[in-house]
Formats: structure tokens, C-alpha cells, sequence
């Protein structure tokens, strides 16, 4: 007889984003998960490199309260192409090194199709997130189908995000590599964790694991 071990992995019970009770609950679930990836990545030195929908979730503690996590950590591979940051999607070089500001830029996709209604405007618009940065027409047409609950985040959090000057950068990452003092990591010190939470009037919190 051969004797093997079973190992048996026990997790919460978790929701898609779109079980939220309403705006305020989804705005905090949303800054648990992008706090606990930051602490995963200065932490752990983990990055996810596939931000998306479907990996953000939440469950509810013993109060009931909602907390945000981000899943698949386990599984994470190339990022699908409407989440995917834009200069990885659109360089004709050698592949770009994944960095923490890829994971950070891939959030806003995954922002937009939280908050848009699901319809064929929704599709045809999610296939263009990575030039919503760069393009007034891409960026109206997202906007337009935001669901009226979520309308107060157009001014309060995504028009921040879209001003957030490094994320435009990207398209010329390339050309600034060649100064040998540009830091390609957070383009030139623009896009980080601090940067990224300030354009959504967040201060971090101390408390999360």
C-alpha cells in the first residue's frame, strides 16, 4: 500500500465587485485591494502582472464589513489586452520588463468595467482603455456609459487618474530610456503607490496586511 498526503486549502468565501451594497462600500473594497497589492509587492516582492476584472473580489468579515482583496496571485501570467498597460501593448522592441507601474495602470481598465453597464458600447470601449490616457474621443466614449450610481466617480476618481501626467508618459518611455539618469520603473518618479492614491484623494492606511 502507498501512502500519499492530501493537502486540503480552506479560503473565505468571496464576491465579485459587483455584489457591493452601493458607491461608498465599492470605493473602500477598491482601496483594500489596491493597498494589499502595493503590500504584497513591497513585501512579498510579488507582482501580479494580470489585473483584471475577474481577480477583484471581496468578502465580508464577522461585522460584516466589505474587504477588498485581489486573487489569482497563483496564476498569474500575461495580462488579457484591455487591461494591459500601454506601453507594453504597444511596443515593437524586445519584450518590456513588467513593472509595479504595469500593475498600477492596469487597475483603471479594471476600474471601467466596474463601473460601466455592460452593453456592446461597454465592449467596443473596453477594447480601448489602454488609449484612454491619450485620447479625448476613447476617453469620453468610457465615460459616457458609466451607470448613473456610479457617475460621481467620474470627477472624484477617474478624470484624477487621467491627469495623472505618467501614465501619458508611457508613450514615451522608450525615448527617454536613453538618458542614462530616467528611471523607467516609475517613469521618471511619476507613477507610483503615493502618486496613484493622492489622484484618488486617499491618504494610505497604516493598518493593512
Amino acid at each position: 500500500m502507498e501512502y500519499r498526503d492530501l493537502l486540503v486549502t480552506v479560503n473565505r468565501r468571496c464576491q465579485g465587485l459587483h455584489k457591493v451594497k452601493d458607491l461608498k462600500e465599492f470605493k473602500h473594497v477598491f482601496i483594500d485591494i489596491v493597498e494589499r497589492h502595493h503590500r504584497a509587492f513591497t513585501q512579498g516582492k510579488v507582482l501580479h502582472r494580470d489585473i483584471s476584472e475577474g481577480n477583484a473580489m471581496f468578502y465580508r468579515d464577522e461585522e460584516g464589513a466589505a474587504v477588498g482583496l485581489l486573487g489569482d496571485f497563483d496564476n498569474t501570467s500575461k495580462v488579457q489586452i484591455p487591461f494591459m498597460a500601454l506601453d507594453i501593448l504597444t511596443s515593437a522592441g524586445p519584450p518590456i520588463p513588467h513593472f509595479y507601474r504595469h500593475d498600477l495602470e492596469s487597475f483603471f481598465p479594471t476600474l471601467a468595467g466596474w463601473n460601466a453597464k455592460y452593453s456592446y458600447e461597454f465592449e467596443s470601449a473596453m477594447g480601448k482603455t489602454s488609449l484612454f490616457w491619450l485620447h479625448q474621443a476613447v476617453a469620453k466614449s468610457i465615460l459616457e456609459i458609466f451607470q448613473p450610481p456610479f457617475d460621481p466617480m467620474k470627477d472624484e476618481w477617474v478624470r484624477p487618474l487621467r491627469a495623472l501626467k505618467g501614465f501619458r508618459l508611457a508613450e514615451d518611455a522608450e525615448d527617454s530610456k536613453r538618458q542614462a539618469d530616467f528611471d523607467g520603473k516609475t517613469l521618471g518618479g511619476v507613477v507610483m503607490f503615493e502618486s496613484f492614491m493622492e489622484a484618488l484623494g486617499q491618504k494610505p492606511r497604516d493598518w493593512v496586511l
